[in-house]
């Protein structure tokens, strides 16, 4: 039995997941800009286009974005 206490006592400590590459951001129009904020992490990324939907990222465990189509000055 205290094998089996030992080994439910480590699954109950969440594991930190690590992921750092790159990220498609799909269903963007092509002919638009849009901005990208990471509220996991409180991050704005650069602004992306719909014909380069691609952002660099490095997160631990949660990476939650909004993509807004930029707004013309």
């Amino acid at each position: 039995m205290t094998f089996v206490k030992k080994h439910y006592e480590e699954m109950k400590v969440p594991k930190e997941m690590k992921f750092k590459g790159k990220v498609e951001l799909r269903g963007l129009e092509k002919n638009k800009m849009y901005s990208v904020y990471d509220y996991a992490n409180n991050i704005k990324y650069p602004d992306v286009s719909g014909s380069k939907p691609f952002i660099q990222v490095n997160f631990t465990n949660f990476l939650l974005l909004e993509v807004a189509s930029r707004k013309k000055k």
